[in-house]
């Protein structure tokens, strides 16, 4: 049976719950974000066209932000000079209001915070958008992330393998040698 999803209070995770932190530093002027990962393992066939094993392959992961102009300028000025070539981990802390209880208690704790890491990004796009209106110019940020952690889980291999993973299937002429 399927795990049921984090319910707190009767409530689900909403745009509200995300505390996004960058460089150690809180940014509140995030209007979106979108994230995912994505693992394509590699396809090995034989002579006869099918498949006889695949590869781990490998992960795939993308995030786009958007951010008001004025956070976009604070996140820039905290990356320091080589815009685009500074890498920098972006924490989402998925996070409902403590309870009734909990706000009378001063060591309690928030119920259900849910954590993803979004490590390695690097500015690889950014865009402004400006309009005729009360809105505040907001910035589209494209980052290349090198991998993203959901909770405790990183999608894919570690990326800790010795070369001699797979010596115990190799001819033993193979082994000798290395």
């Amino acid at each position: 049976m399927a795990q049921e999803p984090a319910i707190i209070n009767g409530h689900r995770y909403s745009f509200a719950s995300i505390e996004l932190t960058a460089n150690n530093q809180v940014f509140l002027g995030i209007t979106r974000i979108s994230y995912g990962s994505s693992m394509k393992p590699g396809k090995v066939r034989g002579t006869d066209g099918e498949y006889v094993g695949r590869t781990p392959g490998d992960a795939e992961h993308r995030c786009e932000i958007q951010i008001l102009q004025h956070e976009y300028q604070l996140l820039l000025a905290t990356l320091g000079p080589g815009f685009g070539l500074v890498p920098f981990d972006i924490q989402v802390a998925f996070a409902e209001p403590y309870t009734y209880e909990q706000q009378a208690s001063t060591t309690a704790e928030p119920e259900g915070v849910t954590t993803h890491m979004i490590r390695g990004c690097r500015i690889t796009d950014a865009d402004l958008s400006a309009q005729e209106g009360p809105d505040a110019n907001k910035v589209d940020v494209i980052l290349d992330p090198t991998t993203i952690i959901y909770g405790q889980v990183p999608p894919g291999t570690s990326g800790e393998m010795s070369i001699d993973w797979r010596a115990d299937i190799l001819p033993s002429n193979l082994t000798e040698a290395a």
